[in-house]
């Protein structure tokens, strides 16, 4: 992809060994065909190798591409874990959550959609279905459909939280801001052991230029944790927290 001309493979020098080196081309094939830890190294470093050489669009693109299929390639593995897990407990909401959202990641929400659509087809009264089911929904940008399936659970659960945190995705998602604001909001005042609304609340603030406000749901996050003694979990959102302010101080 370079537009470089490449030999097949560059001898390399490592300790005492004399080896063969793929050139940077051959070795994102290679790792396209096998998707193994060792094609991804074998990659990393011939791409590092031509870089050093000289910065070039496609071999950029190619780095950041490795990484992409290393990324999908994970997350079919954790598929296979959920579905392990779920086979031995079909109940364990963790698994359901788990298992949606990596298939929203792969950017696959139909295939959640039809496994959920016959969950609640079998069990009309499971709420876990309802939320998992919305979910996808919302990803797959199916607005009449997450709206219904939104409302026919909040029929079984009139304050559950996780489908009212959905809602809120669906209202930014469909251009209600103040209303998601306000659906987060309500999350976070029907259960404090919840902090999926402050984090909900502090990315759309962001992107909606809101920056003090975000920067107080970063603090809110912050503060939660450390009640609890978690300060571990105060290391990513410190520095979102310090990247927002940052970002205040730029538009000064």
């Amino acid at each position: 992809m370079s537009g470089r001309a490449h030999s097949p493979g560059a001898r390399l020098l490592t300790g005492d060994t004399l080896c063969v080196a793929l050139d940077a081309r051959a070795a994102v094939e290679l790792l396209e065909a096998r998707g193994d830890d060792e094609s991804f190294r074998e990659a990393q470093l011939a791409l590092d190798a031509e870089l050093a050489e000289g910065e070039d669009p496609r071999l950029l693109v190619d780095r950041g591409y490795i990484h992409q299929i290393r990324g999908t390639n994970q997350l079919r593995e954790a598929i296979r874990w959920y579905e392990r897990a779920l086979e031995l407990d079909p109940s364990f909401a963790s698994a359901h959550y788990q298992l949606v959202a990596a298939y929203l990641l792969l950017g696959q929400p139909h295939d959640m959609i039809d496994r959920y659509e016959r969950r609640i087809a079998e069990a009309p009264g499971d709420l876990l279905g309802y939320r998992c089911l919305a979910r996808a929904y919302v990803a797959a940008g199916r607005w009449a459909d997450a709206s219904a399936t939104i409302e026919a659970g909040r029929r079984l659960g009139p304050d559950d939280v996780v489908l009212l945190d959905i809602e809120g995705s669906f209202l930014a998602a469909t251009g209600h801001p103040e209303e998601a604001l306000a659906v987060w909001q309500r999350t976070l005042e029907l259960d404090s052991n919840s902090i999926a609304g402050h984090y909900s609340r502090a990315f759309l603030l962001e992107r909606l230029g809101r920056l003090g406000e975000a920067e107080a749901e970063w603090e809110a996050i912050i503060a939660w944790s450390r009640e609890r003694g978690n300060e571990l979990d105060t290391e990513w959102p410190k520095r979102e927290l310090a990247r927002i302010r940052g970002s205040s101080r730029d538009r000064r």
